[in-house]
């Protein structure tokens, strides 16, 4: 090798390794949703980390997590995003409408990855999905025509489905429940439905909506996607199998738990996903430039034990879709 070529691979080398390492230490704030025991959602941000640890970020070495957990609770949902805020991290991940809107309240600042965020737009809190413009960008929970796509399925499952009830807690559904409410209503009317909504505001609640659904006409549960419904999904799946209502949800973990169905996006998916757009905010970019995606993978789940305890008989045809059928 020629003595001006040495000195020129000297030179770069360093420089060509220093880019590839991370900068710095990095703070990263955790808030979600969820309540703090449920594995699911553990396993969430798991998957969020070990993403991170893949692209050069771990924790103990040049990486610090602090989560806050406030199982669906308005009230402390203002008090843990001002806290984190005030931590002042390289960046915040968060879970839930309510969770995000808590955090831009205390901050417009700090980076936010958010997730499970049915309407970001509509809830002013990106000024596009192209183009987020301020400090928090992310991925979108659900598209709003799964509103009709999951009474569309549940009249699948019960072709005798005469009446159909949207489950939900206004305060933290996004659009206060009318974001899947309008699309659920068409679909439930255009199969000669009657769809009704039945706000939850309390766990009480949620067993008397659930008892009102038993008997005739025949009816069903559409158990709408938002941190209420999730931090209480046991109770609503015990209250549908006591009174025996067939009921669709929008997570597949849903189904693991004993829920009948379930269709909506694959969230560790979008965990992962997210750990990439921290890793680009680490390096530089800016939260306004990068583009609020939307869910790339769905699944439609059955749990065969809970159709038979029902007395329901699953189509062949509904089999053969499934992407999971628990036995």
């Amino acid at each position: 090798m020629k003595r001006r070529e040495f000195i020129a691979l000297m030179t770069a080398a360093p420089f060509s390794v220093a880019a590839q390492q991370p900068r710095r230490d990095r703070r990263v704030g955790v808030l979600m949703g969820y309540d703090e025991s449920d594995a699911e959602a553990q396993a969430r941000v798991a998957a969020f980390k070990q993403q991170l640890g893949e692209l050069g970020w771990r924790e103990g070495a040049n990486l610090k997590v602090e989560a806050r957990w406030i199982a669906g609770s308005t009230e402390r949902m203002d008090a843990a995003a001002a806290e984190l805020a005030r931590w002042n991290p390289d960046l915040i991940l968060s879970a839930t409408t309510g969770v995000l809107r808590a955090l831009l309240r205390h901050t417009r600042t700090i980076p936010i990855v958010f997730l499970s965020v049915s309407d970001p737009v509509g809830s002013g809190f990106v000024a596009s999905l192209a183009s987020p413009g301020g400090n928090a960008t992310g991925f979108t929970n659900l598209e709003r025509s799964l509103g009709g796509k999951w009474v569309e399925i549940l009249k699948e499952i019960v072709p005798s489905l005469k009446r159909a009830a949207a489950l939900y807690n206004p305060p933290t559904s996004a659009d206060r429940g009318g974001y899947y409410g309008l699309p659920f209503e068409a679909a439930a009317a255009s199969l000669g439905i009657e769809p009704v909504a039945r706000p939850a505001h309390d766990t009480a609640e949620i067993d008397r909506i659930v008892a009102s659904l038993a008997g005739e006409p025949p009816s069903g549960l559409v158990v709408m996607p938002d941190v209420f419904t999730v931090v209480n999904r046991e109770r609503i799946i015990v209250a549908a199998g006591t009174h025996r209502v067939p009921a669709i949800y929008p997570y597949k973990y849903f189904v693991a738990d004993g829920g009948l169905a379930a269709y909506g996006i694959d969230l560790f998916d979008q965990y992962r996903r997210a750990a990439i757009y921290a890793d680009r905010i680490f390096r530089g970019e800016a939260p306004a430039a990068l583009p609020v995606q939307g869910p790339a993978k769905f699944d439609l789940a059955i749990n065969l034990k809970t159709a038979k305890g029902l007395g329901l008989t699953i189509p062949p045809t509904f089999l053969a879709r499934a992407d999971e059928v628990i036995e």
